[in-house]
């Protein structure tokens, strides 16, 4: 399995149907539900997605519990109210479908090093991550990779 889409949601039922629909070229998609009140994980269960309900504790938890349902090699972060147009996501396939070892969200300095892997860094920007990347504070939006000398901010 190559691409993941995760995504965290409450109450998102007038959002959901159009974000699932703009990912549905990937491989998996995990939704982790803060026990929403309306047709959030129905519709989510109705457009194929693997539906997890979660009590909220705090973005990074939800988000890092998304990430460990996860199983492809590359996971897409998109929030509910986001859409993923035609050409990010050819772009996305493009990248996913090649042998590349890191992506990450901060491409102008990491480890004194420019990344700007097939161009498209500006375009995805912090929600495509490598799979080792985690929310190691979670009421932060900041991520950092398993690896020790590893960090993006």
């Amino acid at each position: 399995m190559k691409l993941s889409v995760i995504i965290i949601t409450r109450n998102e039922a007038v959002n959901i149907r159009a974000c699932l629909d703009s990912v549905r070229f990937a491989d998996e998609i995990i939704v982790v539900d803060s026990e929403s009140t309306d047709e959030t994980p129905a519709i989510c269960r109705e457009l194929g997605a693997v539906v997890l309900t979660v009590p909220f504790r705090g973005y990074g938890h939800q988000k890092n519990r998304a990430l460990d349902q996860a199983h492809g090699e590359w996971v897409l972060s998109v929030d509910a109210d986001e859409r993923v147009p035609f050409p990010l996501r050819d772009e996305i396939l493009a990248v996913t479908n090649r042998e590349v070892s890191f992506l990450f969200d901060n491409p102008e300095d990491f480890g004194r090093r420019s990344l700007a892997i097939a161009g498209i860094y500006a375009l995805l920007n912090h929600k495509f991550r490598f799979r080792k990347c985690r929310k190691r504070n979670p009421l932060s939006t900041k991520i950092a990779s398993d690896s020790p000398s590893s960090s993006s901010e």
